[in-house]
């Protein structure tokens, strides 16, 4: 876990869930949704640079088959 702490503002990075915000605080406020039992329901993951990429621009389906972007 990593730690950034000012005055104001403190942020929890969970490195161990490829860099997953797991805790925001601004002044004692707290904007990040907690853990509630699954790994994609809670904290914010950046998807930098990753985002909207996807390989050879084609989604499979197990229902529908292969669509080409």
């Amino acid at each position: 876990m990593q730690y950034i702490d000012d005055a104001e503002f403190q942020i929890a990075i969970d490195s161990d869930a490829g860099g997953r915000i797991v805790s925001l605080k601004w002044r004692e406020m707290e904007f990040t949704v907690p853990f509630r039992g699954q790994v994609h329901t809670h904290g914010w993951y950046a998807m930098a640079p990753w985002a909207g990429r996807v390989k050879d621009g084609l989604i499979t389906s197990p229902t529908t088959g292969e669509h080409q972007l």
